[in-house]
């Protein structure tokens, strides 16, 4: 028998990850236009870790 409250959130984290990626692609088309100033350029990969960290942890969970 399916599980609905398993399916429903292995759904919602899969979105939460495809919001996550977004996030990462918009910041990696940031990096690549060569941000003028140092701040916006460290803010950026901030940004690009903290993305990779969300979605590794998202499809981690999802694949236990």
């Amino acid at each position: 028998m399916i599980d609905l409250d398993k399916l429903a959130q292995q759904s919602s984290d899969i979105r939460n990850a495809a919001i996550w990626a977004d996030a990462l692609a918009g910041n990696l088309r940031k990096l690549n236009s060569g941000p003028v100033f140092y701040y916006e350029r460290k803010k950026a990969l901030e940004e690009v870790e903290i993305a990779f960290s969300a979605i590794s942890k998202l499809l981690s969970k999802e694949a236990a």
